[in-house]
Formats: C-alpha cells, structure tokens, sequence
C-alpha cells in the first residue's frame, strides 16, 4: 500500500484513498464498490497491467459509472478530469461506460492532435461573435421580432436588444435583499428524474467532455439550484427553488449555448438545433419552471463609493470558465449553488460568497479543493475575509439590490441582475489595494460612474455577454436612483 500511496502523490491523484482492507475485498471477488477511475490509473501504472488482469477472473461489470477499463491502458493511461460526468452521462444515456470513455478520449485526443493554429483559430471565431449576431440568432430561432426580449436605447445610438426575456413587471425592482423582502425556500420537486438523453444530447455532451479533458477549463459535479417559481414586484422577490445536479446541467440544456454558437461559427444559415428543440423550443417552455431544468444565477455589478463617484468594475472572462468565455460581464457572477447548507438559497448568500472569491482574495469556498472540502463551516464569520468583515462590522455600508429578473433564451439560464454598493468611501481607502481576480477572470476595468461618455462606450462594446449587459444597464440605472449626485450616465431608455 504504501508504494501505491506513494505513486499516487506522484501522479498527484486527488480521489485515490485506497486502503487494504478494500482492496481485500476486490481480491476476493466483492465489487459492490468497485475501484474509482483514479485508483484504476494508479493500479495500472504501479503493476504495469490493467485492472480487469490484476483483479480478474472476477467478472468487473459492477464497476458502474466509475469504471474506465483496459481500453484506457492502450491510450496512454488517461487519467480525466471529468470521469464522474462521464460517469454520469454513461447513467443516464444507457451506454456502456467504456464506451462513452472511449468516444470522449477519442475526442480528446482528435483535439489534442489538431495544430495550434487550427485551435486558435477556432477560439478566436467564437470570441470574435459580437453579442447583437447572437442575440439575432436566439429571436430568429423562436421566429419573434424583439418584441418579449430586453430591449434599451443608448443615447442617440441604435436600440439594443439582447437574448433575455423580460417583462416590463421584472425590471427597475430596487429590492433589497438580505432583508425580509427577499423570500426563498427550497423544496424537493415531484419531477426530480431525469429523462433519458436524446442521441444528439449524447454526441454534444461526448464532444463537450473531450474540449474539457483537452482545453482549460474545469468541470465539478456540484449541486446547484433549480428554478421551480418566482415572482418578482418592487419591493419584493419570493422565489422557490430546488437542487439539482450540475451534471445534468452541464450535459444536457447547458449544451444548448454552444450548439448556437458552433452553427454561428461554422456560417450554417438553416441549423435545425436538436439540443434546443428538445429543452427549450419555444417562448411558453422558458417559464414553465416546474417542468424543465431551470438553472442560473446572479450577475451583479459592484460599485465601490469614492469620495466624488462610484468605481464600477467589469471582468473579461478566463479561458478556464465554462460559458461566456472571454466575454464581459460583471463581477461578481456566479451559478446560485448552496455552499454546504442546500436550505440557504438567499441570492444574498451566494453574492457574498462569491464577492470574496472572485473580488477580494479569499480562497475558494466550493469545496472543490482539498483546502475548500476541509473547512466544516466554510461559511462562518470568523473565516471572512478582512475586506468583507470590514463590511459586517459597518451595518449601513453595504448594500444589495435586486434590480431586475430574466431568463437567457440563449443558454435558458433565469439570471438575477443584481447590484452591490459599497456606499462608505473609508472602505475604498482601506481596501480597494487588496482588490484581486481569481481564476474566472482575465482581466479587470474600472470606469467611474461619472464618465458617461466612458459608460456609453463600454455599452456598446461587441464583447458583453448578453446577461452581462442586462445586468449593467439595470445596475447603472438602479445607481442612478440610489445616488444621483454621483452618477452622471448617457441616457438609458429601456423600450418596453
């Protein structure tokens, strides 16, 4: 055991946590729980045979979902990333789980074989999509003008329409949250299974798990909460939510964002959109909460009191994020996912949460690291980070707002616009140094909330996500009324 404890360290295996007494039982024939992918690789490279050879005759089949097989002995011995979402995905569609192995490492290794020049070329024909060709691209499938989605004007400039459903009733809220207007409450829904996956769902979720084994970004298959019901009204949100896995996000409607984004690339003018037809074919399927996967989050814009004005930053998203790669957005954004208490779904919270994680330094809390999984509490005060606590101990300088509801056509996410206020300027004489992105963000801009001609630029820029711009309009425009004597924006006309 202990050269098997020693070679895992090596590979740095993060799941192996194989005792004697387990493998015993494997020896003589108990697969009940059978050896996780991981602890296959480590088998394998220590004894230089596969595990059906070391443990066999035995028959192997039980392994289930964490299973990888001979076959991977014969590719090098890949070690993936994402073996529960395989796992998952094997489940779920009926295959084999050697078999869906198999096609995401075959897909893998197509990728890992293609020329830099190729890939990047690829990638920049994504980054390079201006959000209005993909806004276009969401109202031509559902064969309706603007009319139903988020529409402003800027100025004198062209009206803007984005890929957000709204309604005149789920924008300029104002409503505080962390206070009893905000109501949540988890339930456990009737419908809480899965349904098998359609053959076009199964091929786009294979090729989504080789871009991941072979790119940058990271997949963990953690709870996060389903939309069941909201309602929203000035003064007050009430909204029910249910949990739900984020693999049978990740591998089913969350397919549907680069489904569009591929035909767009590849200039395919009649793309028929199997994904989307199945999870979200109409305008009447996208509120029909009960009855679908309706996942999302919260986008909210920050804005950091000054003396004279507020300082407003927005992100360019990291290669290593999984949607809206290298788009703007707002910071903090974030999926609305329970910590280690499924109860706690304030939006609150997860702003918070992710305000210290991607803003102010603090080590992730998602528990996704052996550091995050050791916490107990993770979520407790005396873990707070020294900006954040300066914010506790202050009541009256921070303040959280929902300003506005929608739902994303393009990726069927509900999306929360949100705005946080850090209204005391001693909080930015005292901590705006320590200001620093984590790893969802490339780059960082401020802009003041005085320069209206910088604002009116930064609205027009091709590169926002669509989410991200509803999020900044509603933000700007809820600053605007908490504080007009510091803030001077272009005109905003949102058309109804």
């Amino acid at each position: 055991m202990e050269l098997l404890t020693e070679r895992s360290d090596a590979m740095k295996v993060d799941k192996f946590g194989l005792n004697v007494r387990q493998l015993d039982r494997w020896l003589a024939g108990d697969y009940k729980i059978g050896p996780r992918a991981s602890q296959c690789a480590v088998l394998e490279a220590v004894f230089d045979y596969s595990v059906e050879e070391l443990l066999g005759p035995a028959n192997l089949a039980d392994f289930g979902h964490r299973r990888q097989g001979a076959q991977r002995g014969r590719r090098g011995r890949r070690l993936m990333k994402c073996e529960d979402f395989v796992g998952w995905l094997a489940v779920h569609s009926g295959e084999a789980v050697d078999h869906v192995y198999s096609l995401v490492a075959d897909g893998a290794d197509d990728l890992a074989a293609l020329t830099p020049s190729a890939r990047a070329g690829y990638d920049h024909a994504r980054s390079v999509l201006a959000r209005s060709v993909i806004a276009d691209a969401v109202h031509a499938f559902y064969g309706r003008t603007p009319t139903g989605f988020y529409r402003a004007r800027i100025g004198d400039g062209p009206e803007v329409a984005l890929s957000v459903l709204s309604d005149p009733d789920w924008i300029g809220l104002d409503i505080p949250l962390d206070t009893e207007h905000e109501l949540a409450r988890v339930i456990t829904p009737d419908d809480a299974t899965t349904a098998p996956i359609h053959p076009a769902v199964f091929r786009a979720a294979v090729k989504r798990l080789a871009v991941v084994e072979e790119g940058d970004a990271t997949l963990y298959d953690r709870p996060l909460f389903r939309l069941i019901g909201v309602n929203v009204e000035k003064g007050r949100l009430a909204a029910t939510f249910a949990v739900a896995s984020f693999a049978a996000y990740a591998l089913t409607v969350d397919l549907m964002e680069t489904e569009l984004l591929e035909s767009l690339v590849a200039g395919h003018e009649k793309s028929t959109f199997p994904v989307r037809a199945r999870y979200l074919p109409s305008i009447a399927a996208a509120t029909a909460y009960e009855h679908r996967l309706c996942a999302g989050g919260v986008v909210c814009l920050l804005a950091i009191a000054r003396d004279d004005d507020y300082w407003l930053i927005v992100q360019e998203r990291s290669s290593r994020v999984l949607n809206a790669v290298g788009r703007l957005a707002v910071v903090p954004k974030a999926f609305h996912q329970p910590l280690t208490d499924t109860r706690d779904c304030a939006l609150s919270s997860t702003i918070n949460r992710e305000l210290e994680e991607e803003l102010l330094g603090r080590e992730e809390l998602d528990q996704m690291s052996p550091e995050s999984r050791s916490r107990v509490v993770p979520g407790h005060l005396s873990a707070m980070s020294a900006p954040m606590r300066w914010l506790h101990d202050h009541p009256g300088s921070y303040l959280l707002g929902c300003t506005a509801f929608g739902i994303n056509m393009l990726s069927g996410n509900y999306e929360f616009a949100c705005l946080a206020i850090i209204d005391d300027p001693s909080w930015w004489s005292a901590h705006a140094g320590s200001l620093q992105s984590n790893w969802e963000v490339h780059q960082t801009h401020g802009y003041s909330s005085l320069d209206a001609e910088g604002l009116a630029k930064v609205v027009a820029d091709p590169r926002w996500s669509n989410e991200g711009l509803f999020a900044f309009l509603e933000g700007l425009r809820s600053l605007a009324r908490h504080d007009p004597g510091k803030v001077r924006l272009p005109k905003i006309e949102v058309i109804p």
